[in-house]
């Protein structure tokens, strides 16, 4: 399993990476920088090279969908080397390596390393098995799309359903808009990996996390702090210790397609920079331009609110451009000009902001609303310590951002970065702890979601808390060359600003430990470990076990592709995409009974299953369906699963009261309390 999983992240790595290197190509002879941008040509041909396959109904396999992209990328890279090689990007001069003093490969290899060890300390090593995943309502989804996607041939990342096998509930759960770029990932992993769905899932989140995440931190660092050197290195250790991202993501949810579109931003940011900066011919400003918008519109596939997050941290940015930059996007600014056009970005960003919360086809994100959980002066002290849902305070990590805001506060170029920080925190505040008017105006694009607006947060901390560590190493380096000539110490300052910044390094991946007569303390790591091994223990029967998912594969080999009803609380929700049996209920998101499109076969046999030998409306319904089995898992475990909001008992009543022996119903396999019945035919 392990041989499989580790497989399936190389292919993941390789489909990310492969076909942007290909695009790309001698410009990343010269432009290492540009690897981090890799990943958003490759999704972009793959998100167009699904959806053309989708839209004439030619259903392929995921390792010729993969074949095809990295086809189409090579030959658009030879294309553009024979018609741009002198021009263009190649032809930015800015863009090179040697202007960017942070931009080296060495030192995106540290981010690498940091990123790879991180992840396994904190995730790999403590999951207990690649094909484990946690119980979350927003899993069942992602795993069952995931597998339809693989098991119908059909990659689009905008038209998808979760039920692309069940008659019947086409009407009411048929294709619709989701971004489901990460889906399409997933399911061509799990196609050409020949991988099980949790394990394409984890192996996608692993390298998300692992490499494009500080691949792309290195990125933006390296574009925003153009001539220091140590603050990019000091980044690729900072940017893996936050709490709230990207670690919360891989147990909170599930919520997939944020923390790839989160781990994206980074790159998306620095390519920004990069165009805002550019002191290049038209050609040169319009290549960055057109790989700008291919850029927000991969992560509108992935998630939306990943653009919106790019508005929030960029705006000042762009304004600080204006008002102190050499050059702003191509162009050559003077005098009270400067102001004006720094106040016309602004505005620009406002108008963008206001435009997108009236467009209608956002008002199903922005009515969803989380209540606030923290009162206004806990929710300030949660944002001064890094623990902005209530996870565990990073006293070292929070004073790192601490004099990192005053340093960049003390530099006028860099003065955006607090602001930026400041904006993110306001975000954040306003609905982690009030109820405000304003609420839904600031975090309503993160469906006022508390841990997304904090990853928000995070991602405008990672400079600053880069920028901190530099800055006491530095404060650490004066003073003990200080006690040094006044004969305090004898050893030298830089060894032992370096012994400090170890030091540093090492607190910040402690596992919890105890302080007896105080009590516990939680640390990032060590809670993020203990989240991950709860939520992704399978072993534990107060969840969906292993054992449950070894009785419904073994029912799987008499069930076939027949459809099975289902009772989705008791874990059979999140079982089609893991096991492949045709389940009639996939999701968990909302109650049935308030779904006018539900189809009149489904409500009642929701309702009156086990009628189903006195009632011949039941028995209609269940031969139109064409339905063959019922499968329940473990009743005995049912008030301690159904703990999730959208459960009503009502919903499922017809179906929880079949058990033992029951007429029209013949038990086909049993193990324990599980059973599958054979749906009997009382018509012939």
């Amino acid at each position: 399993m392990w041989a499989s999983f580790s497989a399936s992240c190389l292919f993941v790595v390789v489909l990310l990476y492969l076909p942007g290197c290909l695009f790309l190509g001698d410009l990343l002879l010269r432009k290492k920088i540009l690897i981090a941008w890799a990943p958003f040509v490759s999704l972009a041909i793959l998100a167009i090279s699904g959806q053309i396959f989708y839209a004439i109904d030619l259903r392929i396999s995921g390792f010729v969908l993969f074949g095809v992209v990295a086809l189409l990328a090579f030959a658009f890279g030879l294309l553009r080397f024979f018609l741009f090689s002198k021009k263009g990007l190649a032809a930015d001069s800015q863009n090179a390596d040697s202007f960017y003093a942070g931009g080296r490969i060495g030192i995106a290899l540290l981010y690498l390393c940091f990123g790879v060890f991180a992840s396994a300390y904190a995730f790999v090593l403590v999951m207990g098995s690649p094909d484990w995943f946690p119980a979350e309502i927003d899993n069942a989804y992602h795993l069952n799309e995931l597998y339809a996607m693989a098991s119908t041939g059909q990659f689009s990342a905008i038209s998808i359903s979760v039920f692309p096998t069940v008659q019947g509930f086409e009407s009411a759960d048929g294709s619709s808009f989701y971004p489901a770029l990460w889906h399409v990932v997933a399911a061509v992993t799990l196609g050409v990996a020949g991988v099980s769905a949790p394990v394409a899932e984890n192996a996608v989140n692993l390298v998300f996390v692992a490499v494009v995440f500080p691949l792309g931190v290195w990125s933006f660092l390296a574009t925003v702090f153009e001539g220091s050197k140590r603050i990019v290195i000091a980044g690729s250790l900072t940017c893996v210790c936050f709490f709230d991202f990207p670690w919360r993501l891989l147990t909170y949810g599930l919520l997939c397609s944020n923390l790839a579109a989160f781990a994206m931003v980074p790159a998306a940011l620095s390519l920004f920079v990069v165009f805002a900066r550019a002191r290049t011919e038209r050609l040169g400003r319009l290549s960055l331009l057109a790989l700008l918008v291919g850029v927000c519109s991969c992560l509108v596939l992935l998630q939306p609110n990943a653009v919106f997050s790019c508005i929030v941290l960029l705006a000042f940015f762009g304004a600080w451009q204006f008002l102190y930059g050499e050059t702003a996007f191509g162009f050559r600014v003077r005098g009270q000009l400067r102001i004006w056009l720094a106040a016309l970005f602004v505005l620009l960003c406002v108008i963008v902001w206001i435009a997108a919360y009236n467009a209608s086809f956002m008002q199903g994100v922005l009515s969803v609303s989380w209540d606030h959980f923290s009162s206004k002066t806990q929710g300030l002290f949660n944002i001064l310590l890094l623990s902005y849902c209530g996870g565990p305070a990073s006293p070292i990590m929070a004073f790192l951002v601490l004099v990192g805001i005053v340093s960049v506060l003390r530099n006028k170029s860099l003065r955006w970065l607090a602001f930026t920080y400041f904006l993110c925190a306001a975000i954040h505040f306003s609905t982690a702890s009030t109820e405000s008017i304003l609420k839904h105006w600031l975090s309503g694009f993160w469906y006022t979601d508390q841990h997304r607006t904090a990853a928000l947060c995070v991602l405008a901390a990672i400079p600053l808390s880069a920028v901190g560590f530099v800055s006491v190493a530095d404060f650490c380096e004066r003073l003990f060359r200080l006690l040094k000539k006044e004969g305090v110490v004898k050893i030298a300052s830089e060894s032992a600003a370096k012994i400090v910044s170890a030091l540093i390094a090492m607190l910040l991946f402690v596992p919890n430990f105890a302080i007896y007569g105080i009590g516990g303390l939680d640390t990032t790591f060590g809670k993020t470990r203990e989240l991950v091994k709860s939520k992704y223990d399978m072993d534990d029967e107060e969840t969906l076990s292993a054992k449950e998912i070894a009785f419904v594969r073994e029912a799987k080999k008499i069930t076939g592709d027949d459809l099975v009803i289902n009772s989705p609380f008791d874990g059979t929700a999140f079982l089609y995409g893991v096991t492949g049996v045709q389940f009639y209920y996939r999701s968990l998101l909302s109650s049935p009974d308030a779904d006018p499109n539900e189809p009149y076969e489904s409500r009642v046999m929701r309702h009156s299953l086990c009628a189903y030998s006195s009632d011949d409306e039941v028995r209609d319904a269940v031969k139109r369906t064409n339905a063959k089995y019922v499968l329940l898992l473990d009743s005995s475990m049912d008030e301690l699963r159904k703990h999730v909001f959208t459960y009503r008992p009502e919903d499922w009543d017809g179906i929880d009261a079949i058990g033992g022996s029951v007429e029209g119903f013949e038990v086909v396999l049993e193990e324990g309390n599980m059973k599958l019945y054979k749906i009997i035919d009382l018509d012939q």
